[in-house]
């Protein structure tokens, strides 16, 4: 899928424009940070896009914090920690419960999509292929890795990719059966389960493509109608549901829909300048060959 960057760059300067009328009106102070919450599986793209961008300008010091994009959220909301720019794995999250009040719209980013990752000490590694996949991952001895659907997109779409594998492969309680197993482990972001292929302590992972590739796992490809990276799907995905427990709401139910990561501006951010400036780099031709180095 190629993106209408001419397009999307008239939309970021609107909203630009509108986030410095608000600081105008608010006659707050700038200083030199630019903060940035972003979904853990961009930890690595924004350590290279902030490297790349700082060497244009070093006058500009930009603060990351990586985390499950709904945490983010929470920071957002319930922390009020201070913020420019948040970059969600799933733009839905910005329109669901940051606009109107901390900003104005959402903006398209990337794409990504999801695939079965592993290393060459993960059992059966020799075996899997995109045909026994399944089989595999529900074998007793197989140790598997989510991250939890109630902190990080990534959760939600890998328990998504069970649920379209279990229609289109007509393998009846596929989730349950994969799911329940007892040597499950569940992390609060994706990127948290590298550090377990690591030190040898899981065999499989449902994850992003670009997360494997930055970490150079091994992984097996998947269907467009189970991997949610085409949006022409985007009928077949919205047909099912998925759901998983949060800590203190009960069960969650979420419509299954293709992978788009989004971000947005904070209205009262007081760095305007800056924010235009990292925008216009975030769609230059050094970025985006960034982006497609890592996987997107």
């Amino acid at each position: 899928m190629k993106t209408n960057y001419v397009l999307i760059f008239v939309v970021l300067c609107l909203t630009f424009f509108q986030s410095c009328n608000t600081f105008e009106q608010n006659k707050q102070q700038c200083s030199d940070t630019l903060r940035i919450f972003h979904a853990g599986s961009l930890s690595k793209i924004m350590m290279l896009l902030k490297d790349s961008f700082r060497v244009k300008h070093p006058e500009t010091y930009i603060q990351t914090t990586a985390c499950g994009s709904k945490q983010c959220v929470r920071f957002i909301i319930d922390l009020q920690k201070q913020w420019d720019m948040f970059f969600s794995a799933d733009i839905a999250l910005i329109d669901s419960f940051l606009i109107p009040t901390y900003t104005h719209q959402s903006i398209p980013f990337i794409t990504n999509e999801m695939v079965v990752a592993f290393t060459s000490k993960s059992k059966f590694s020799e075996q899997i292929n995109q045909q026994n996949w399944l089989s595999v991952l529900q074998k007793p001895d197989v140790i598997l890795a989510f991250s939890d659907p109630a902190s990080d997109p990534c959760g939600v779409r890998a328990i998504s990719v069970l649920k379209l594998a279990e229609v289109y492969y007509r393998i009846p309680n596929l989730i349950s059966s994969i799911r329940n197993k007892p040597n499950v482990i569940e992390r609060p972001k994706e990127v948290d389960i590298i550090t377990l292929f690591d030190i040898g302590e899981v065999d499989y992972t449902i994850i992003y493509k670009s997360v494997a590739v930055q970490h150079q796992l091994n992984y097996i490809t998947l269907p467009d109608s189970i991997n949610l990276t085409n949006s022409l799907l985007s009928d077949w995905y919205r047909q099912f549901t998925i759901s998983y427990r949060m800590t203190s709401k009960g069960m969650q139910t979420e419509q299954i829909k293709p992978i788009t990561y989004g971000y947005c501006i904070n209205k009262n951010s007081q760095h305007c300048t800056k924010v235009q400036t990292f925008i216009e780099f975030l769609i230059s031709d050094e970025a985006k060959k960034i982006l497609q180095l890592n996987g997107h």
